[in-house]
């Protein structure tokens, strides 16, 4: 027979191991969707980043082959305002491609292309959007150009 000391003991180690048990289920549910929650947006970066590549690639033939290519102005402000430019003022030229966008912006008289790679409507409604810059330096029938970067 149980005696006064021990009864309850079964119901208050049962407690105990399910408190134990849904916390680490818990836990675990949380980590499967933050980490399936981080593959999704990379995912969507690396599609933006294609975007770009491709949209920078328009730009370079445009800018072989086209003289006095431009979309904009010559930007005049300063870096940390910069990308702001890029997505919210300058005109550029904004094409579809597959499921996304590619915004190209070339500067009058400046040799250097920014890229933005976006899904969606707009760059500025965009997590995953990348912006990319070419320097380049032309000659007679080709164009000298560094790697591009990513910027911002």
């Amino acid at each position: 027979m149980p005696s006064k000391l021990t009864s309850g003991f079964g119901l208050i180690l049962v407690i105990i191991v399910s408190f134990i048990l849904l916390s680490t289920l818990t836990s675990l549910l949380y980590l499967s969707i933050n980490r399936y929650q981080i593959a999704q947006m990379e995912k969507l970066r690396v599609q933006s980043l294609i975007l770009a590549e491709s949209g920078l690639a328009k730009g370079l033939w445009q800018v072989k082959y086209q003289t006095n290519f431009h979309t904009d102005p010559s930007y005049a402000g300063t870096t940390a305002n910069l990308k702001t430019w890029l997505i919210r003022t300058a005109v550029g030229q904004t094409e579809p491609l597959n499921n996304g966008y590619f915004k190209l912006i070339k500067e009058t008289g400046r040799n250097r292309l920014f890229v933005i790679g976006f899904l969606g409507a707009s760059p500025e409604a965009n997590k995953a959007m990348r912006i990319i810059q070419q320097d380049y330096v032309p000659s007679m029938n080709s164009l000298s150009k560094t790697r591009w970067q990513e910027v911002f």
